[in-house]
């Protein structure tokens, strides 16, 4: 993951309280593993997945909170686009709070910062997964404006399947 060689521009939300949004750096690496790999265990061990994530050429992370008292983190990967006159995609890889952040709106100034982030790319649409018994998952990206991609279906490490969903950003 490179680091960021300037921060994204705080935002203060009503909602989330006035939360800093920042580009990751390394030095948030083990957050953003040790994080992901809590909130995700029971779909597998996501340890070996986020870090191919994070040295992925395409990925970054934008973290919640302040150096020291960090509350969340989403990470985004550019899709580039296949065939004439297609426009790039994006794909919203992870969202995760810590468990003292979560119902506090940090999840959507993170996913809505991301899709600003995709836009930036010149991204089409955002596209994610989230396990199929993630019910809360599903209500809060279906309020953010997410439908399922029928056709995307898959299936995480423990078996559990993984659900489709696709939000047009234009």
């Amino acid at each position: 993951m490179r680091t960021a060689l300037r921060p994204i521009v705080a935002t203060a939300s009503p909602d989330a309280g006035g939360i800093a949004l920042r580009l990751a750096r390394d030095e948030d690496r083990g957050f953003i593993v040790d994080l992901c790999a809590r909130t995700f265990a029971d779909l597998g061990d996501y340890r070996e997945t986020v870090t191919s994530w994070l040295d992925g050429s395409h990925t970054i992370g934008i973290v919640a909170g302040d150096p020291i008292d960090r509350l969340g983190v989403a990470l985004l990967a550019a899709r580039r686009a296949i065939g004439f006159g297609r426009r790039p995609t994006a794909e919203l890889l992870a969202i995760a709070l810590v468990p003292a952040a979560r119902g506090r709106g940090i999840g959507r100034l993170l996913l809505g910062r991301a899709e600003r982030v995709a836009c930036a790319w010149d991204a089409s649409e955002m596209r994610l997964h989230t396990a199929d018994s993630n019910e809360r998952a599903q209500r809060f990206f279906t309020a953010a404006g997410y439908a399922l991609r029928p056709s995307g279906t898959s299936a995480y490490p423990s078996g559990e399947t993984a659900i489709a969903y696709v939000r047009s950003l234009r």
